[in-house]
Order: C-alpha cells, then sequence, then structure tokens
C-alpha cells in the first residue's frame, strides 16, 4: 500500500521570527508564520493584482528547527517545502477546533529577492571534527586553476519587515530604481 503526503513548497515572507515550543529533554522543535500573496496580472485593467494573503502554520523539528531559529527573521522572503498535517484540540468552550499545519522537511531564503550564504555544520564523529576546510576561495567545480570572479553584489539597507506592509503597487519582477516596467512576455492576460 503507497502512503500518501501532500508535499507542497511555498514561498512567502516570515510573518514573525520563529519560537520554540520544544520540551526538556526532548528534539529541538518550532514554528513560524508564513504569510503568501499570490498575483496576478489583470489584462483588462493593464495592472497587477494581489490575491488575499495565505497564512500557513510552519512547524519544524530537529536540526532544521534550529536552523530556522538562527537564520529565519520577521520580515523575510523565504520557501519552505514539507507535508501537510492537521491539529486539532478542544478550546476552553468545550468546542473541537481543528487547523492545517506545514510540517516542513526544508526550508531557505527565497533567492529571488537576495543572496545568502550557508554555514556548514561541524559534523562529529566518534569525537573527531570531520568537516572540510577549505584552502582557497576557489568554485571546486570550476574548469579553470584561475580563482573565479563574482560579481558584486549591492547590500540594500533593511526596509519594512512588515510583510503586510512589504507588498507595493508595482509588477513582480520590477526594480524599485528601474524607469519603467518590464514588457509582459505572455499574453494579455498574465498566463
Amino acid at each position: 500500500m503507497a502512503q500518501q503526503q501532500g508535499l507542497l513548497t511555498v514561498t512567502g515572507y516570515v510573518g514573525g521570527n520563529p519560537t520554540q515550543f520544544n520540551r526538556e529533554g526532548m528534539p529541538h522543535a518550532s514554528s513560524f508564520r508564513l504569510a503568501s500573496t499570490r498575483r496576478y496580472f489583470d489584462g483588462r485593467t493593464q495592472q497587477w493584482r494581489d490575491l488575499p494573503t495565505t497564512w500557513i502554520t510552519v512547524k519544524a523539528y530537529r536540526g532544521l528547527s534550529e536552523s530556522i531559529c538562527q537564520s529565519f527573521k520577521k520580515g523575510e522572503p523565504v520557501i519552505v517545502s514539507g507535508v501537510l498535517a492537521s491539529e486539532s484540540w478542544v478550546d476552553q468552550s468545550g468546542k473541537r477546533q481543528s487547523k492545517l499545519v506545514m510540517e516542513a522537511n526544508a526550508a531557505g531564503h527565497d533567492l529571488n529577492y537576495g543572496v545568502s550564504t550557508l554555514r556548514r555544520f561541524a559534523k562529529q564523529n566518534d569525537g573527531q571534527d570531520t568537516r572540510v576546510e577549505r584552502t582557497s576561495a576557489r568554485d571546486p567545480y570550476a574548469r579553470s586553476d584561475r580563482p573565479q570572479e563574482v560579481a558584486p553584489v549591492e547590500v540594500l539597507e533593511e526596509r519594512n519587515a512588515d510583510p503586510a506592509e512589504s507588498w507595493e503597487e508595482r509588477p513582480a519582477g520590477m526594480d524599485e530604481n528601474a524607469a519603467e516596467a518590464p514588457q509582459e512576455e505572455f499574453g494579455g492576460d498574465g498566463f
């Protein structure tokens, strides 16, 4: 018999700093709220439109949870992959409640909106550090022995971290410093 799981990948903004909820002696566990707003181009009005924001509770466990707590901050664009789960409880009035949550199995910053640097963990093997030290700053997959030149990246000052206020009325993909909107590649309805 096949096991059925609803694997999802969702992009959005961190709605609040991740919070830990693990108990003493239990594996690390945390959760955060993810705000995801779909946009589409309305061909009739020639404007971009937002659909209602979907708020998702994301839970993570063990090493992923620790990394999320150290990496994610409110307002940052992220991409999360995981499975849907249902949680149910009885509220104070005795009424049964339930909600869908996403149990993350992978998460990271959405690199459509910035750059990121990975800091690897040192893995322990019988008490010995098995971390591989890189002796050069070269790309290990480069075909040349010369160091790779990396294009400079302009670091922008942090703007408003409130995801509800981070959407501006400009077409997706339009740089805030651009003089005009990008040309639509698809048909008039944006699809």
